[in-house]
């Protein structure tokens, strides 16, 4: 753990104030600063320039750490600031419950140190961690686990991504850029960091340690970092991965646009398959009690172009997916290779799920009638809903095309040749641009 600690410290010189947790003691100089001591950014960098008994990092600690009652306030001021998850609070949440759970953090101030620093250095990963523990609390509740079982759900879901605080800063920052297969392996560890990190800590629950380890596999075989499939993935691994998607998906589509989180329920029910069927009815039951999605004053040419950029963005998927069956038929079952059948599967998934969700069926055509005799608000609701389970849809194929991309970079055989032809294609292909029109609307409701 030391190790751990010691880096993140060292990370954040010159950034907070530390307390010495012993006297500091160099040579010749002698006692450099008292136990409980406050090292400031100047202090900090001359003492890091002597030569002292032990490392710098390894005698102090972050000043004015979080403790449990100040992350049970920071979760409720995140709840209290969205309707939705204040809804859902007040038909499940059980508060001696979430305060027994966070109580649980007095026993490892390592992690409460942890916990400071990631909110110091990472702040948006930081909430969306109070979220992720909020949510595994609640659907724990729903799912009427015991209190052991709840607390460690919640700790999984506060702590299953500080491993992204030891990955390099510019792989979490631009979720944009393409990967390296190198940089992509690195991304994928991280989850094998924390593993190792909370397994360090003594009496740490090791439930919630696999379910961290856990909390990108899917059923398929085709998540990281093990290959899991569904029969080695445990219950809280599953249910840490599915909120992990939600609240991610929550911050960065529904949030900003003031939208509640019930949208998000036909995006979760066309991916019922990568999750446990308990992780997901929890989950449901949870998003159903949140506020309907508002009907936007949004104007009538707005929402034709609304649908024009939604249809665009079908015919694009449509596209893929032609691709993805012809490569998979050259192929063929008969490779004997593990990689190979999850990312076909990977991709039979992502088939079977566009087309049970009738996303391949929408009409243009019907839509434009619809429009002329129904109310444009109320469809825009229809319509967003589509949108935002294409942008799951195109989402999925990227997760597809980063595997096809994994196994390419790391073989130049047969089968390496036929995964190419997708990746040529799908780089080509040109993915529709939002309007600026769309764009400005969505600013407008942001502000």
């Amino acid at each position: 753990m030391d190790r751990y600690l010691n880096y993140l410290r060292a990370k954040l010189r010159g950034k907070v104030a530390f307390t010495a947790t012993q006297d500091i003691i160099a040579h010749p100089e002698g006692i450099m600063a008292k136990v409980g001591s406050s090292i400031d950014q100047k202090a900090y960098l001359h003492y890091s320039r002597l030569n002292l008994n032990q490392t710098l990092e390894s005698c102090i600690e972050v000043s004015d750490q979080l403790d449990q009652r100040s992350i049970y306030h920071h979760i409720y001021q995140v709840i209290e600031q969205d309707t939705s998850f204040s809804a859902i609070d007040e038909q499940f949440g059980v508060s001696s419950v979430l305060e027994q759970c966070c109580e649980k953090l007095k026993q490892f101030p390592v992690l409460l140190e942890i916990l400071t620093i990631l909110k110091i250095d990472m702040e948006e990963l930081f909430e969306q961690s109070l979220l992720s523990a909020y949510f595994a609390y609640v659907t724990s509740v729903i799912a009427k686990f015991p209190q052991e079982k709840i607390e460690s759900a919640f700790l999984a879901g506060l702590f299953h991504d500080i491993g992204l605080l030891f990955i390099n800063r510019q792989l979490t920052l631009d979720k944009t850029r393409k990967l390296s297969a190198k940089e992509w392996h690195e991304m994928q560890l991280h989850p094998i960091v924390a593993y190792k990190l909370l397994r360090s800590i003594e009496n740490f629950p090791k439930a919630t340690c696999r379910a961290i380890v856990e909390h990108h596999e899917r059923p398929d075989g085709s998540g990281y970092p093990l290959s899991k499939t569904e029969e080695n993935i445990s219950e809280l691994g599953s249910l840490i991965n599915l909120l992990d998607d939600v609240v991610v998906i929550h911050q960065k589509r529904f949030h900003p646009l003031k939208r509640s989180i019930k949208g998000l329920l036909p995006v979760i029910q066309m991916n019922t398959f990568g999750y446990r069927a308990s992780a997901v009815s929890a989950v449901i039951q949870a998003l159903k009690h949140a506020p309907e999605l508002a009907v936007e004053d949004i104007d009538k040419d707005l929402v034709k172009k609304l649908m024009e950029y939604t249809y665009n963005q079908q015919l694009y998927i449509n596209k893929i997916i032609d691709v993805m069956k012809e490569v998979d038929g050259l192929i063929g079952p008969n490779h004997n290779k593990k990689s190979i059948t999850a990312i076909q599967n990977m991709g039979a998934k992502i088939i079977s799920v566009i087309a049970s969700s009738g996303l391949q069926e929408s009409s243009y055509v019907e839509l434009l009638q619809r429009l002329k005799t129904e109310d444009h608000k109320v469809l825009h609701l229809e319509i967003e809903q589509v949108r935002l389970m294409l942008e799951e849809a195109i989402y999925q194929l990227h997760g597809y095309q980063k595997a096809v991309n994994g196994y390419c970079d790391n073989h130049s055989d047969d089968l390496a040749e036929k995964l190419a032809i997708f990746l040529e294609i799908f780089s080509a292909s040109i993915r529709p641009p939002i309007p600026e029109e769309i764009v400005q609307y969505w600013e407008q409701l942001a502000s």
